[in-house]
């Protein structure tokens, strides 16, 4: 998009809500150059204003309201996937791979590392997202998020031999892991 610049925030919280899909990203990038005429910058508030309309954003709602506990957030947010359509193993998957990373930050803070271990154990340096995965990662115990992987891989079997509802093991899922 030549003859356009970004905001350090506009583009991390972009890449945050669309992820590293390069045909998403162009989609989103060439909706914010039409709002960016006049002045040729992208700023976060143009991308919050378009993230509205982007789907992934309600994952990463959803692994949010997880990671700091708010459940009714949470709940709220795998509904609204739900009912547009998300693929429950996606979101089942999104919300363990979430936990991981948790779990992961958890392990280098308790052996007193570094953000920069930090980063190299998650597979990722952005500032923003080191400061959310160690905020969130404090509401936990290291116990705690190590049973929460296993309760994943429990909804995980059900989810694919159960006759139960999708949403209905996906909720007590939440209720047991926040």
């Amino acid at each position: 998009m030549q003859g356009f610049s970004i905001d350090k925030g506009a583009a991390q919280f972009l890449v945050e809500r669309v992820g590293t899909n390069l045909g998403e990203l162009v989609m989103e990038l060439e909706k914010l150059v039409l709002m960016a005429q006049k002045n040729k910058i992208i700023t976060l508030a143009m991308v919050e204003a378009i993230s509205g309309n982007i789907k992934r954003q309600s994952i990463f709602k959803l692994t949010d309201s997880i990671g700091e506990r708010r459940i009714t957030d949470a709940v709220f947010a795998l509904n609204n996937l739900l009912l547009n359509g998300e693929p429950q193993q996606l979101v089942l998957f999104m919300i363990t791979r979430h936990m991981r990373l948790l779990l992961k930050t958890k392990e280098v803070l308790e052996k007193k590392g570094s953000r920069k271990d930090v980063a190299g154990a998650i597979g990722n340096s952005m500032d923003f997202l080191l400061k959310k995965y160690i905020k969130q990662a404090a509401n936990f115990t290291l116990k705690e998020l190590r049973a929460h992987l296993i309760l994943l891989m429990e909804t995980d079997h059900k989810l694919k031999s159960s006759a139960s509802s999708p949403q209905v093991l996906l909720e007590a899922l939440l209720f047991n892991i926040i």
